[in-house]
C-alpha cells in the first residue's frame, strides 16, 4: 500500500513538474516570438526608412546636374532629415548653398562634415573655396583662413594640384611672387594638363623681368588651352592629366579662372605681353576689392 502511495505521489510530482514545463515553454515561446516580431518590424522601418533616404538623395543629384539648385537643397535637406551623418548629402547640399550665395549656410554645412570627417580633402579645398570667395555678398571672405583650409586640403592629399593651385592665387593678391613662382614650379611638375598654371608662370616671369621665357609659356599655355577640347579628362586639379575645367556654378568665386580663360582665347590676336598687362590691371583691381 505504501509502494502504491508513493508511485501515485511521483506520478503526480511528474505531472506538475510537466505542466510547469509545459507552460514555461508555451511563454517562453510567445515572448520569443514577440521579440522576433518587434525586430523584424523595426528592421522593415529602416529598410523603408533607407530606400526613402535614396530616392530623396537621388532626386536631390538629378536636380543638381539640371541646374535646379534650388529643388535640389530641398530634397538634399529632406535626405538630410533621414540621415543626418551622410557625408555626400551635406556635401552637396553645402554646395549647393555656395552656388546660390548663401554663404552662412555654406559654412554651416560644411562645418558639419569636417566635424564628421576632419580628414576629408574635399570638405578643406571647399571650405578654402567659401573662404577665398570673391563675392561682395561674402562676409565670410577670410584670405587667411583660406590659405590654411587649402594647405589643410594639400597636405591631406598631395597628388592633387587644385589646392596649390589656390594657393598660388592667394599669394598673387598678395603680392608674394617668390612664393607662388615655387608652388607654381611644383604644380607644373605634377600637372602637365593645367593651362592656369602654365598663364601663371607665365605671369610671375614676365611680373619678374624675364619677358622671353614669359613668352615662351604663354605659347604654350594658348596652345594647350585650345586644345584641351580634345582631352579625355576634364577638369583642374587632377594629377597628371586634366582640361580645361568643367563649368561649375562656383566659378564665380574665382574671377582668376574665368579671365586666364578669355585671354588665352584672345591670345592669338595679342602679344604675351600684352596679356600679362591686361591680367595685372585685373589683379589689381581685385586686390583694391579685397582690401
Amino acid at each position: 500500500m505504501g509502494t502504491l502511495i508513493k508511485k501515485h505521489h511521483i506520478l503526480i510530482s511528474l505531472f506538475i513538474v510537466s505542466l510547469y514545463l509545459l507552460v514555461g515553454g508555451y511563454k517562453f515561446y510567445s515572448n520569443n516570438k514577440e521579440q522576433v516580431q518587434t525586430i523584424t518590424a523595426a528592421e522593415e522601418l529602416n529598410r523603408q526608412k533607407t530606400a526613402h533616404f535614396w530616392d530623396l538623395f537621388n532626386e536631390a543629384t538629378d536636380y543638381r546636374v539640371q541646374g535646379d539648385y534650388e529643388s535640389a537643397i530641398e530634397k538634399y535637406s529632406a535626405a538630410l532629415s533621414l540621415n543626418s551623418k551622410h557625408e555626400d548629402a551635406l556635401y552637396y547640399l553645402g554646395n549647393m548653398h555656395l552656388f546660390q550665395r548663401n554663404f552662412e549656410k555654406t559654412e554651416t554645412y560644411f562645418m558639419e562634415l569636417e566635424k564628421i570627417n576632419p580628414n576629408s580633402p574635399r570638405i578643406q579645398l571647399q571650405l578654402g573655396r567659401l573662404y577665398s570667395c570673391m563675392d561682395s555678398e561674402n562676409s565670410l571672405y577670410d584670405l587667411d583662413e583660406a590659405h590654411k583650409r587649402f594647405m589643410n586640403a594639400w597636405n591631406i592629399n598631395r597628388e592633387e594640384t587644385g589646392a596649390p593651385l589656390m594657393l598660388v592665387k592667394i599669394y598673387l593678391l598678395q603680392g608674394d611672387f617668390e612664393n607662388a613662382g615655387e608652388l607654381i614650379k611644383a604644380i607644373t611638375r605634377s600637372n602637365k594638363m593645367s593651362y592656369q598654371a602654365l598663364f601663371l608662370q607665365g605671369y610671375i616671369h614676365w611680373i619678374t623681368g624675364n619677358s622671353e621665357q614669359s613668352q615662351v609659356t604663354a605659347v604654350d599655355a594658348m596652345n594647350l588651352y585650345n586644345n584641351l577640347e580634345n582631352a579625355d579628362v576634364q577638369g583642374e586639379g587632377v594629377t597628371k592629366a586634366g582640361a580645361r575645367a568643367m563649368l561649375s556654378e562656383d566659378r564665380y568665386c574665382d574671377p582668376f579662372e574665368r579671365k586666364i580663360g578669355d585671354l588665352l582665347l584672345s591670345g592669338r590676336a595679342h602679344e604675351p605681353e600684352i596679356l600679362y598687362e591686361k591680367f595685372e590691371m585685373n589683379l589689381q583691381t581685385w586686390r583694391d576689392n579685397a582690401g
